[in-house]
Formats: C-alpha cells, structure tokens, sequence
C-alpha cells in the first residue's frame, strides 16, 4: 500500500475540488494520504469535510516543512510561479491550477529553475471555441457518450 504526502497551497473553491477528487483517487487505488495545506492566512475557518482530509495546516509565510510526492498550487494565480520556486527543491510533482504565469514577462534564469520537474497544469477548455459550438449546434439530449482529450506540450 502506498502512502503519498501532499502539499496545497491554497484552498478556494477549487482547491477544494482537487483535494477531494486526490483523497478519493488514492483511496480507490488502495494507497494513503497525508495532506498538509499552506494558507495566506489563518482568519477563515476550514470547512468540515476539507478538515477532515487536512492532517497540517501552514502559513505560506513559512518555510516548507518537509518533502511532498506532489504539490498542488490552487492559490492566486500571481503567486504561481513564486509558490513552484518555492516549493521546487521539497517535491517530485506539481499540479498547478491555470495559468502558470500572470504575466508573458517572466525571466528565462527564473523558468528553468523548474526544469526537470513533472508539473501538470490544468486547463479547463469550457471556453473553448469547438466545446462552444458543440454546446450550440449539438442536441445534447441525444448524445450517448463522449470522450475527449486535450494535450499541449
């Protein structure tokens, strides 16, 4: 059985999102988590079911406190790149929330400090011109299943 320690940083509505679907993943492989999540602040209480997968709790303002399987960056994306920077040196992976950056003018030195480093970043394409045209031309009522897939490199 496989443990894996996990960081978040950051817990909005979508980081809430992750953190459930990661437990319940690795519970249906058999594995185990420990959660840590670091947060801009301490004011806000954390819902029931978001303690209950949370094992430690940090300010961002701290220093990591130990190495993680994977980090996932769910905070303001003006933060991204300086939370994988970071975090880079304590974990294997990121899962980053879209976008990476807030902002086309950042230094190449600064970039490839994340070289060599699996980082997924999610992309959610509702937005996206074909998914829109099927949403208005396509009488969903009738379809029976779909499958589709998205990469970029």
């Amino acid at each position: 059985m496989k443990h894996y320690h996990i960081a978040f940083v950051g817990m909005g509505s979508i980081g809430k999102r992750h953190l459930k679907n990661v437990c319940q993943l690795i519970a249906s492989q058999g594995g185990t988590c420990s959660i840590d999540l670091y947060r801009s602040s301490m004011a806000c209480e954390l819902s029931e079911d978001v303690k209950e997968l949370v094992a430690n709790q940090y300010l961002c303002s701290q220093d990591v406190q130990c190495e993680y399987d994977m980090v996932f960056i769910t905070n303001p994306t003006s933060l991204h790149l300086e939370t994988a920077v970071k975090f880079r040196p304590f974990t294997k992976a990121f899962f980053i929330e879209k976008p990476v950056f807030d902002t086309s003018d950042v230094e190449e030195s600064t970039i490839t400090l994340l070289d060599g480093i699996h980082s997924y970043v999610a992309c959610p394409l509702r937005y996206n011109p074909v998914l829109q045209y099927v949403k208005q031309h396509v009488d969903l009522a009738k379809v029976i299943s779909v499958r589709a897939m998205s990469s970029s490199y």
